[in-house]
């Protein structure tokens, strides 16, 4: 149904979503990060919002302009924010 309604299999062209922009290294530095992230982080994480605080502290501002120029906006990507409690199982090993 995407291929015939939107021209593209994967439904992206409809929702504008940007894959693939922005450097390779940044891209790579950016999922390594979030994928570490999710599997040291445990499902219960009290400690949240002081993580967010201090990871946005210590990530320089040039950095966080591509992050957020390249990355998927209204996501967590770039900004490796975590939340209290895991709303969904998400692409960690556990």
């Amino acid at each position: 149904m995407n291929l015939k309604y939107c021209g593209d299999w994967s439904g992206a062209a409809a929702e504008h979503v940007q894959v693939a922009s922005g450097p390779l290294w940044l891209r790579l530095f950016a999922n390594t990060i979030n994928y570490t992230l999710a599997n040291l982080v445990p499902p219960v994480f009290p400690l949240a919002s002081a993580w967010n605080r201090l990871a946005d502290a210590l990530t320089p501002g040039p950095l966080a302009a591509l992050l957020q120029a390249h990355l998927e906006r209204g996501r967590r990507t770039g900004h490796w924010k975590r939340y209290k409690l895991r709303k969904q199982p998400a692409w960690d090993l556990g």
